[in-house]
């Protein structure tokens, strides 16, 4: 029997370990949302909210459930007490959940409405979800369009309700401010994108920070579609929804990383959903490479434009070049002109928030904080192992996700089986698919908060792994 002909259960049964799912999604019942935000603001902030799910100037996801012969599984993504009897079958011993109609909901233009929304999602998914951690656990939606909003709520989603993980928006989206004051009723129309990092808007290291000392785990789950990007068909949602999330866990990496937030807060570790890991391999050899040739010494040693020879430019244009291209223009055109040669050396070094100091310090700085969710039928998860490809002999944190809940799942008892096909086809080992599929999730929420496993089916296991990676760090 093949692994496509098993189900879930009879794959975790011939494993040796368990399973984490690191991104299964709840299906939420419109509804009740909407009570959870009438409960927070009011009526009138209910209907803002509904408002705002008709506000698409592009061709979003339709025909998104399971359906006919799976609509167990459907209803299974909304009804917790389902899931809980049904995570055997499935061969999962614990899931971490994310929103679905929830994932948006950081980028709500209106910021009152933004807070109570997201307040209204953490409500409720905490009153479903709460009585199920030793199984489950959902992620607590935070807006951070500015750091005093993200930490009002992590206090309270984390603080107080006992939320482990947050979802941020790694892409904040806002209109163009001239035309927000000059034609409002165009603002909706533009956009203007921020990141959490480099040329943030604001100084967001008070929440990192939060979120160190609240012991919680960042991700992101955010799609580059819409207003904006290059996903805006009218016509084709698959044209917009192709690498739409790696694209906006690659901006919240490139970031992050750039702007110096995994040297400053090396406690953190970031989960970055639903684009797969290929992507990241990529960005991590490109960092490398773009580093060993533009670091600040290797610019002033190779690419100064003031070391140019200038006897040998004029020489060589008087002999090769043309009517345009005399000698006595030289200084009129780049790289020879004078602006050329003046600037700012301390503006030199693109590199120097991540205070790197040889080309080997970015695996440290990327591999290791970086977690990179992917589904199961993502044929690039063996490249996350695979040394041969990358600098340094690198491997890359790629946690099993299941996307439960979604049109691209339609019969989720096949999801670990479609997973542990890389197994029998040789493309992973069993120590390989036991990191994708247990040890990584546990590296991820466990490093920042070692207690994030207790009390759940997976915590002596958790333990054991968070135990000996310890060990060799305290070894090293």
């Amino acid at each position: 029997m093949t692994a496509l002909e098993k189900t879930g259960a009879q794959v975790r049964a011939e494993l040796g370990h368990p399973v984490i799912d690191g991104d299964g999604h709840i299906l939420e019942f419109m509804p009740q949302v909407f009570d959870y935000v009438a409960d927070v603001g009011g009526p009138k902030m209910a209907d803002a909210y509904k408002a705002t799910l008709g506000q698409r100037g592009h061709r979003d996801v339709w025909w998104t459930r399971p359906s006919a012969e799976h609509s167990i599984d459907t209803l299974t993504a909304m009804l917790p007490g389902l899931y809980v009897e049904r995570q055997a079958e499935l061969g999962f011993d614990f899931s971490v959940l994310y929103p679905s109609m929830g994932l948006g909901i950081g980028n709500i233009g209106d910021a009152d409405l933004r807070a109570g929304v997201n307040r209204a999602y953490n409500l409720m998914n905490w009153d479903l979800y709460g009585p199920y951690q030793d199984r489950l656990t959902p992620a607590a939606c935070i807006p951070n369009h500015n750091p005093d909003e993200a930490i009002a709520e992590l206090e309270f989603a984390c603080g107080e309700l006992g939320f482990k993980i947050a979802m941020l928006t790694s892409e904040i989206r806002k209109p163009l401010p001239e035309i927000a004051a000059g034609a409002p009723d165009l603002a909706a129309n533009t956009v203007r994108v921020y990141s959490l990092g480099i040329d943030a808007e604001f100084d967001f290291d008070p929440m990192w920070q939060k979120l160190v000392d609240l012991k919680v785990t960042p991700t992101c789950h955010t799609k580059t579609i819409g207003i904006g990007s290059n996903r805006n068909s009218t016509t084709n949602f698959v044209f917009n929804h192709l690498g739409a999330f790696a694209s906006g866990s690659d901006f919240m990496a490139r970031s992050v990383f750039m702007g110096g937030v995994t040297r400053r807060f090396p406690e953190l570790n970031f989960g970055l959903l639903e684009g797969g890991v290929g992507w990241g391999c990529q960005l991590f050899n490109d960092l490398v490479e773009h580093w060993e040739k533009r670091n600040k010494d290797a610019l002033l040693k190779n690419l100064d434009p003031r070391k140019l020879d200038q006897a040998l430019a004029e020489a060589m244009f008087a002999k090769y070049g043309n009517e345009r291209m005399t000698p006595a223009r030289i200084r009129t055109g780049s790289p020879f002109r004078q602006v050329d040669m003046d600037f700012d050396e301390a503006e030199l070094d693109e590199f120097a928030a991540c205070a790197i100091e040889k080309a080997e310090d970015i695996e440290g700085l990327f591999a290791k904080p970086f977690y990179f969710g992917c589904e199961a039928d993502d044929a690039m998860v063996p490249v996350a192992f695979d040394k041969s490809l990358h600098h340094f002999g690198a491997t890359f944190n790629a946690i099993f996700s299941s996307d439960v809940g979604h049109w691209d799942v339609v019969d989720i008892l096949k999801v670990l089986p479609e997973a542990y096909k890389f197994v029998e086809t040789g493309r992973l080992d069993n120590d390989q698919f036991r990191a994708f599929t247990f040890e990584h999730a546990v590296r991820l929420f466990g490093e920042g908060n070692p207690a994030f496993f207790k009390g759940t089916a997976v915590e002596a296991e958790a333990a054991a792994v968070l135990g000996a990676r310890s060990e060799r760090a305290a070894a090293e």
